[in-house]
């Protein structure tokens, strides 16, 4: 896929079996509010944070993730 950056979203479900599978993943964030959750408990917005990082590459300049609230979601 290339993804050296950014935002990804990857599922696993666990079978009857105990066992895990793979689902799927992916170069985008996650449906069912995931977003929402991640933000609500750490303060990251991961679509604001992937403009901020796509703005940083096309200006060659330093991406810093913005600071970690520790909360819960």
């Amino acid at each position: 896929m290339g993804l050296t950056d950014g935002v990804s979203h990857t599922e696993f479900i666990l079978g009857p079996d105990g066992k895990l599978y793979f689902l799927e993943t992916a170069a985008r964030v996650g449906g069912a509010h995931i977003a929402e959750l991640i933000e609500a408990a750490s303060g990251v917005n991961l679509w604001a944070e992937w403009a901020r990082m796509e703005a940083a590459l096309g200006r060659q300049s330093a991406y810093r993730v913005a600071p970690l609230r520790q909360d819960y979601g």
